[in-house]
């Protein structure tokens, strides 16, 4: 009985993650610019849209999009605030299955941007933590409203 919980653990976790049935980041695109704009009105006082560039997903699979951006808004003293955002945009695996409907989750924070060697280490540092890095994503995100 514990191999088989251990083989079906095994077995969640190379599927969580399946570049095959294509990723979030499309998903993640739609929902982040009005995330962004509530998370920057709540933590930097900010008043107008912001402005996205460099938009780029670091990982993305069929259960996790991560992207990278710099953002900059307007706060309410009229000066311009400027930070390198992540983005964690999550699908609970067990909700969706539940409600047999996509249930997503995500969270904004900062972060330093990262390069092109950085990314790599990232995501490699995604896939070596497997389930336990989909689990603290799930932990640390909060659900979307839809």
């Amino acid at each position: 009985m514990k191999r088989l919980c251990i083989v079906i653990a095994l077995l969640l976790a190379l599927c969580s993650c399946s570049s095959k049935k294509g990723g979030l980041y499309k998903e993640a695109v739609k929902v982040f610019p009005q995330r962004l704009e509530a998370a920057m009105a709540e933590y930097m006082e900010t008043v107008d849209a912001p402005e996205i560039t460099g938009l780029e997903p670091i990982y993305d699979c069929d259960s996790l999009c991560v992207l990278q951006c710099k953002a900059t808004g307007t706060d309410i003293h009229g000066k311009k605030r400027s930070d390198t955002v992540r983005y964690i945009f999550i699908k609970d695996n067990m909700l969706s299955a539940f409600y047999n409907r996509p249930i997503y989750l995500d969270h904004i924070t900062g972060g330093k941007y990262l390069n092109k060697q950085e990314k790599k280490e990232y995501r490699d540092k995604i896939i070596a933590n497997g389930t336990k890095q989909y689990s603290y994503f799930l932990g640390t995100c909060e659900p979307i409203d839809r």
